[in-house]
């Protein structure tokens, strides 16, 4: 064979092979990048990274860059090479609520980044003091006068407890105040001290409050009762219909990923969700686990930002 004839044959049999095996990716370790700190998102990744590492005989390193409800870490990956070696996992606080919020970003979600995967969804649960005369949503309506002027408290500005608060309060026109705290555990604690009266909670966070009868369940936001709280209704059984604030954690990576390390990447992620053990183990946690495609998982960031909008617009909320 001549050389132009062995040129021909050798592109031939390179387009035919992904540039990811082509270049042995991973050949060295890869970071994902997480703006909380550790506990809550960080389990996500952490259970993830492990799972990735013995696969790939690399390390993946779990790197918190806590900040700005997690806007200062989606910064540092948006502006990251899109090579495979920068990950990022996140709520969709600072991918899809942010972005309603905030008049101004660094960022923009579906331009500076590559959807990958949707780890999973948890609803918030509706919780109470344990001694509260609240004992479902109704009553809060009916005890307010009782009770005086209520408060609300969330993980922070911005966060999805905070505007599932907002949304419940715009819907009642229960004229609530709300108070943001640095962190859940924070307003767990003063809900639990009688500083505040309610408070949206991820189940994780204060579902041993709940078990031991320090705290009382009122109801749940997503659109199916939660199988560890099963005699919790959910907000639309309790009389608002399409209150729907479950939260997600998904998979990012920067923007112009190539397409078949975006592959190799989202086939590997989405083989360890759907292990039925990792399942098994996650909705122990209040997480069912989805691992969609990158596709399917793109348009459903979509429809979130437009979703988070308008409830953003209909509770007029605001972060100081």
């Amino acid at each position: 064979m001549n050389l132009i004839g062995r040129l021909f044959a050798a592109l031939a049999f390179a387009a035919v092979i992904p540039l990811s095996a082509m270049a042995g990716y991973p050949d060295k370790p890869v970071r994902i990048v997480v703006g909380f700190p550790p506990g809550g998102t960080d389990a996500a990744a952490r259970y993830v990274a492990q799972k990735l590492s013995e696969k790939w005989k690399q390390a993946v390193i779990v790197d918190n860059r806590p900040g700005a409800s997690g806007m200062l870490a989606a910064q540092i990956v948006a502006k990251s090479p899109p090579d495979g070696y920068t990950l990022m996992v996140s709520p969709q606080t600072s991918m899809v609520v942010a972005p309603a919020l905030y008049p101004s970003m660094a960022y923009e979600t579906l331009r500076d980044f590559t959807p990958i995967t949707n780890f999973g969804t948890s609803p918030q649960v509706l919780v109470v003091r344990a001694d509260s005369p609240i004992r479902t949503l109704s009553d809060i309506s009916k005890e307010r006068g009782k009770l005086g002027r209520l408060a609300y408290g969330s993980g922070g500005n911005g966060t999805s407890l905070h505007l599932a608060g907002a949304l419940l309060n715009e819907r009642l026109k229960l004229g609530m105040d709300h108070i943001p705290y640095k962190g859940e555990s924070g307003a767990l604690k003063d809900l639990l001290g009688g500083e505040i009266q309610l408070m949206f909670s991820n189940p994780p966070q204060s579902i041993e409050f709940i078990r031991s009868g320090r705290l009382r369940a009122i109801a749940v936001t997503s659109p199916a009762r939660l199988p560890m709280l099963p005699d919790v209704p959910t907000v639309a059984e309790s009389g608002l219909p399409n209150f729907d604030t479950a939260t997600w954690i998904g998979f990012f990576a920067p923007a112009g990923l190539p397409p078949d390390v975006l592959r190799r990447v989202a086939d590997d992620i989405i083989a360890v969700l759907h292990d039925p053990a990792a399942r098994e183990f996650w909705q122990r946690q209040a997480t069912e686990l989805v691992g969609d495609s990158p596709e399917h998982f793109r348009s459903y960031v979509e429809q979130e930002l437009v979703k988070w909008k308008k409830i953003v617009v209909e509770t007029k909320a605001e972060v100081n």
